[in-house]
């Protein structure tokens, strides 16, 4: 509280009170002491030299602990204070008196005093006088108290009212300005641009397998990545651009372009060319790429919303291509996003018709003995773009959800064929079925199970086929899933293998039946010595795990001997026959 009485106005000083006391007591020496939270100090004097106030300290913390007016009427009889230098030394101080300010709450502020030379006692009068200007003091004091708080508590308020708007602009994890405060930024950068003809370009870039670094090696890891990435791109930007973190792994880039010598297209570059460098995290060094859309006002969108969503498409359009790319938007993404929305709303209500329909692709030994197997594979009689093939709309329905119900739906079609065909007195070895490895969670077992079931269909006869990026990670829910199938009969074939990241260990530990050889090697194994020997390592290896071996698009004659001399066991493609309509598989099966 005694921090009050610091700065005293100049026509409140002090100095001023201390000569008032002296006068009105008529004593040549006055003091106001000031106590702080260790010692008490002559903060304004009148008739007392510089080394006094210490000296002078005992009086006045007698005064302090007495709580009322304290007086000593010669200090030389005095046995507290006769041998005090200031008593017995050059001030020679015989008498004093001085009364402590406290403060409302009861909090001792200092001493107001006087002193003198010669034993003396002060008349009631001076006493009185003396008490009302140390009343008037302490008044003053809590005034100035209270005025100091209040100045104190608007400090505080400020200091956390910009707190908060740090925090509310601003992304904890990297510093980076959040999406909120990107927005309003670009909305001014737009309006200035508009009344100076200029340009503004938005750059909307997300990393490339950061997913599968975040779920595989942790949040920890994945959190420093992020750390990493917000500082590689503030070192390559100007101080007038900004970077903002919009959410998970995307970030955004405002560019002001006072001239053509700052082309967006190549800040991009220049920013896939920071990203394409290894990030060291711990002792590990992790390769996480970027993907960059970008798109510029006014030449591609009128409002700061517009713009973030053209460069959004962009960045769909950059990612598509592959890694570490980057495209301007055109209009023609508009069409596009426009058609996939409308796509998507085509496959919602087709999985609610009878838009889907089933052809079979049969699959044969290469020894001669006849069918191996057949695959299902699913065609969409779309009622504008007519027959429609997979992969128009599977990876929609894997990102929009739908592939779960899409999947059970192709699985009871298939079934529902088998067991026609068996009825007609057709026996297929088994038919495939491919499955995505979004609908490989709990569950799916069980489904297939109650399908069987209803369908009248044996567990042997149902191929479960799965992509090798599948098996990419050690999902412990996966493998459940792929165990309970094998042991309920059904077998599991690996797609397209060779051209993923498929661990080992978990090809040792999978009950897996089928290794299907992608077609990238079966094209050219009859004519390059690398692919034959690729595909050879493969038939050896799938042989000594006992699985059977199908490879897939064999479109010519030489393919067909090639594998059958590097001893493969099935074979699919066009060359034995293209993928049939049930009624088709029935004449071709009556042939076989």
């Amino acid at each position: 509280m005694w921090q009050a009485f610091q700065g005293w106005p100049e026509g409140e000083s002090l100095h001023g009170v201390a000569t008032l006391a002296s006068q009105i007591t008529q004593c040549p020496m006055a003091a106001v002491s000031l106590k702080d939270s260790q010692n008490p100090w002559f903060n304004a004097r009148v008739g007392l030299d510089d080394a006094a106030p210490s000296r002078s300290a005992a009086f006045c913390a007698h005064a302090l602990q007495g709580g009322e007016l304290f007086e000593v009427e010669d200090a030389r009889l005095d046995s507290r204070f006769a041998n005090n230098p200031v008593v017995q030394g050059e001030a020679a101080i015989r008498y004093y008196c001085g009364i402590p300010l406290i403060s409302a709450a009861g909090e001792p502020l200092g001493v107001l005093c006087v002193m003198d030379h010669w034993p003396r006692r002060l008349e009631p009068a001076q006493r009185k006088a003396l008490a009302l200007l140390a009343g008037s003091l302490t008044a003053l004091a809590q005034q100035r108290i209270q005025l100091r708080c209040l100045e104190d508590e608007i400090v505080r308020r400020r200091h956390a009212e910009q707190q908060a708007l740090h925090l509310a602009s601003r992304d904890a994890l990297t510093g980076l300005v959040n999406r909120a405060a990107l927005m309003d930024r670009l909305d001014h950068a737009m309006k200035s641009a508009a009344r100076n003809g200029a340009q503004v370009a938005f750059l909307f870039m997300d990393l490339d397998g950061f997913k599968m670094v975040n779920d595989s090696l942790g949040h920890a890891v994945g959190d420093d990545i992020l750390i990493h990435t917000a500082e590689r791109l503030r070192l390559n930007l100007r101080e007038s651009d900004t970077v903002a973190r919009l959410g998970s792994d995307e970030f955004g880039v405002v560019l002001e372009l006072a001239d053509e010598d700052h082309i967006p297209a190549h800040m991009a570059l220049k920013l896939l060319q920071a990203m394409a460098a290894p990030f060291l995290v711990g002792n590990m060094q992790l390769s996480v790429q970027g993907c960059i859309g970008i798109a510029c006002y006014p030449e591609h969108a009128d409002t700061p919303e517009t713009l973030v969503q053209a460069a959004d498409l962009a960045l769909c359009h950059a990612k598509s291509r592959g890694r570490g790319r980057h495209a301007v938007f055109i209009k023609e993404m508009n069409r596009q996003a426009v058609e996939r929305v409308t796509l998507e709303q085509d496959l919602r209500e087709a999985l609610d018709g009878d838009e889907f329909l089933l052809q079979y692709q049969p699959q044969v030994a290469l020894n001669g003995t006849g069918l191996s197997g057949l695959e299902a594979l699913v065609r969409w009689r779309h009622p504008r773009l007519g027959l429609t093939a997979p992969a128009r709309f599977i990876p929609l329905a894997e990102e929009s959800g739908l592939i779960a119900p899409l999947g059970l739906r192709v699985l009871d079609l298939a079934l529902a064929q088998v067991r026609s065909w068996l009825d007609l007195g057709f026996s297929p070895p088994r038919v495939a079925v491919n499955v995505s490895p979004l609908q490989l969670r709990h569950g799916f077992d069980a489904q297939v199970r109650e399908r069987l079931k209803r369908h009248g269909v044996e567990a042997r006869r149902l191929e479960i086929e799965i992509t090798e990026s599948a098996l990419s990670s050690d999902d412990a829910e996966i493998v459940e899933v792929i165990e309970a199938l094998h042991r309920m009969g059904v077998s599991i074939a690996v797609d397209d293998f060779g051209v993923g990241y498929s661990s080992f260990a978990l090809l040792r530990r999978l009950p897996l039946s089928t290794l299907k050889i992608d077609r990238s090697f079966v094209q050219d194994v009859a004519t390059s010595r690398r692919d034959a020997a690729i595909v050879q390592a493969i038939i050896q290896m799938g042989r000594g795990m006992g699985m059977r071996l199908l490879a897939e698009g064999v479109e010519a004659e030489e393919q067909q001997a090639a594998l059958r001399a590097l001893a493969c066991d099935d074979q699919q493609g066009h060359l034995i026959s293209r993928p049939l309509d049930p009624d088709g598989c029935i004449v071709w099966m009556g042939r076989a």
